[in-house]
């Protein structure tokens, strides 16, 4: 049996697909979105500021769109 390597994943949304103020933040997220997807997660988006915050969500209806990096 062939399995894959594990390879972590990472969803990101919001402001890190748009850039944040931090340089080398910024950098590392140009990077992983080289090999990101579009993808949604079943959420509720809230607005907490400066940053949004995603919580999961029994409802089917709420979506929060973003890439997936791998």
């Amino acid at each position: 049996m062939n399995a894959e390597p594990y390879r972590p994943r990472l969803f990101l949304y919001g402001s890190l697909l748009t850039g944040t103020p931090d340089r080398r933040l910024n950098k590392q997220v140009r990077r992983l979105l080289r090999h990101a997807s579009p993808a949604t997660i079943q959420a509720r988006l809230y607005n907490l500021g400066h940053y949004p915050g995603v919580i999961p969500s029994a409802a089917r209806a709420d979506r929060v769109y973003g890439r997936d990096c791998r």
